[in-house]
């Protein structure tokens, strides 16, 4: 079975305007309440799909109990740790006529070190009966980004595959443990290497030289362009899906995620999940929620994935 962690648990407010005016009260065209976090966006859409799937990491308050009654509809089984605070709210706007999307986020977990110690002993029992732990995203204020280096160094002793979708100080504390997969975004992966990444060529550039360092597996997603991907099976281009009345794109990216987990969980090649990923990632551009999908739609969508294999690797 698949585990997800997420750490600074949340969910999203979506708001669709057909034309934002500021500085004036207006009822949004489209309302939609959701997911957030990362692993939790990717356990949503395992849901989706009827994958079987145990998220936890830690929540708070009545919010925390709102993400898990969401997950727990998609027969996700959620196994969370409790702390104080509250669950954050992000509030993400999206502006049809500008064609913009913006997302305002907010702290509110209190994690304490023995909370840490709590969640770490709690994957420990779960460990036995789980697959790949799909882990990432921001930390809870106080939280320390060698958390991501505990948690995965944690779960290799385990013998548990790692996905870890780390940005900035995050990924630098995590990558030296050895995921096996790590998912950064153009702008993550531009910051991490230090140098603009523009296209998919530099892309390609900085994930086979993590590759030949860290001995990771990375798939770089690029947005609008696709994603390139460093397995051990060779490099790999991925074409942008061409899906018309796009309504969100928030979660997307995590949709790549729930593919490569599936891909780990039944050891099957990891192009076989960023496939699955990528159909997956498309359909969540079609609804309003965060990492919202229908699995009619990712099924429809798979015949479409272009995926086109530049080099071998001996």
């Amino acid at each position: 079975m698949i585990i997800t962690v997420t750490p600074n648990s949340a969910l999203d407010l979506t708001l669709i305007y057909d034309s934002l005016v500021l500085d004036q009260v207006q009822p949004a065209a489209v309302t939609a309440l959701s997911t957030a976090g990362k692993a939790a966006d990717a356990a949503f859409v395992l849901g989706a799909l009827g994958i079987p799937c145990l998220a936890t990491g830690f929540i708070a308050g009545t919010f925390g109990k709102k993400l898990v009654g969401m997950l727990e509809s998609r027969g996700v089984i959620t196994d969370f740790v409790e702390v104080e605070g509250e669950t954050r709210i992000n509030t993400i706007v999206i502006d049809r006529s500008a064609k913009t999307m913006t997302t305002l986020t907010s702290d509110s977990l209190i994690v304490l070190p023995s909370d840490e110690e709590k969640l770490l002993r709690k994957i420990r029992a779960l460990a036995r009966f789980s697959g790949p732990l799909v882990t990432g995203g921001s930390l809870p204020a106080g939280v320390q980004p060698e958390f991501y280096a505990c948690l995965i160094r944690f779960a290799k002793k385990q013998h548990l595959p790692v996905i870890f979708d780390g940005s900035g100080e995050n990924l630098v504390a995590g990558l030296p443990e050895r995921p096996d997969v790590i998912k950064p975004n153009q702008d993550e992966l531009s910051a991490f290497v230090g140098r603009e990444i523009r296209d998919s060529k530099d892309a390609l550039a900085a994930a086979r030289s993590i590759f030949e360092k860290q001995g990771v597996a990375v798939v770089a997603t690029l947005g609008k362009d696709g994603a390139v991907a460093v397995f051990n099976e060779g490099d790999y281009r991925l074409f942008p899906l061409a899906v018309e009345s796009i309504v969100s794109a928030a979660g997307a990216g995590d949709a790549i995620l729930a593919g490569l987990a599936v891909a780990l969980d039944s050891q099957r090649p990891l192009v076989e999940g960023l496939i699955l990923g990528a159909a997956a990632a498309a359909a969540v551009l079609l609804t309003p929620g965060t990492a919202d999908c229908r699995k009619a739609d990712v099924l429809r969508l798979l015949s479409e994935v272009q995926i086109e294999k530049i080099s071998e690797r001996s």
